[in-house]
């Protein structure tokens, strides 16, 4: 079972979102999940471009309030098995 993580990027400025988005996108382990926070749509956009580059992730974006919700999950090796 993976690890689940939090990170709130409400309060800290494109490009530094953006750059600590990724760096904890890369520390995720195989069945990790994350939880993200984000208000800035247009930060939401790159985040998006982002997600969609990467293979073995899967995630979702919703608008709650005023903030954006991602929830990101780095595929297990068992995901991969059951497509097989």
């Amino acid at each position: 079972m993976g690890g689940h993580h939090q990170l709130h990027l409400e309060d800290l400025p494109w490009p530094l979102s953006v750059l600590n988005f990724n760096q904890a996108l890369d520390a995720m382990q195989s069945g990790d999940d994350m939880q993200v926070t984000v208000r800035d749509p247009d930060v939401v956009g790159n985040l998006r471009q982002l997600l969609g580059s990467l293979p073995g992730l899967i995630y979702n974006i919703e608008k709650i309030g005023e903030t954006f919700r991602i929830l990101v999950a780095k595929k297990s090796l068992d995901d991969d098995d059951a497509r097989s």
